[in-house]
């Protein structure tokens, strides 16, 4: 399995032709969707929005400037598969097909006003702790070398105690922090 984007995509059609690699077979599913609301997803979001003052003394020219951006369709369809490097362009109904697939399922969906994204939330620090147990399990697992069952008792187990240590420390070098007139 591969989580990726719609650049990742591409990656697999390079890896058999430049590579040699086996041909892959792969599907399209999209980001996670709440289920009372599926065209929206928190896995999406603006990296770059322009916008004019209504007070510009330059209104025109940033116009100008935005026009330049995101209307010139012929630059899109001359440099489509170099473009994606930088993400998703405006005219995403220019993006090609790869191999047959639809990738619109990785583009479509509408960004949410409220981020279920769990760094937002916990320390990134706690969370790859659990991580780093989960991904060792899971490895076993594809690996043949454990069943399931037994990977997610010793994930629960531990992951927490991975994510207890992590806390810890964040609060002893909280605490040390503010001991040293910090705060």
């Amino acid at each position: 399995m591969e989580l990726g984007s719609y650049t990742t995509a591409f990656n697999f059609g390079v890896f058999e032709k430049q590579i040699g690699g086996n041909k892959v077979d792969w599907g399209v599913v999209t980001a996670p969707v709440g289920s009372l609301n599926r065209d929206y997803s928190d896995y999406y979001k603006i990296n770059e929005i322009y916008g004019i003052s209504s007070h510009s003394a330059h209104k025109d020219e940033a116009w100008k400037f935005i026009e330049f951006i995101v209307g010139n369709e012929n630059f899109y369809l001359q440099n489509g598969d170099d473009l994606l490097n930088y993400g998703i362009p405006t005219h995403s109904e220019l993006l090609p097909q790869i191999d047959g697939h639809d990738l619109s399922p990785l583009y479509n969906k509408k960004s949410t006003q409220i981020s279920n994204n769990p760094y937002d939330q916990i320390d990134f620090n706690i969370i790859n702790a659990f991580k780093i147990v989960g991904q060792k399990y899971m490895d076993k697992v594809v690996n043949g070398e454990m069943d399931i069952t037994s990977a997610f008792e010793k994930i629960e187990l531990e992951g927490q105690q991975a994510v207890n240590a992590e806390a810890k420390k964040l609060k002893n070098v909280s605490e040390e922090w503010e001991m040293s007139g910090n705060k």
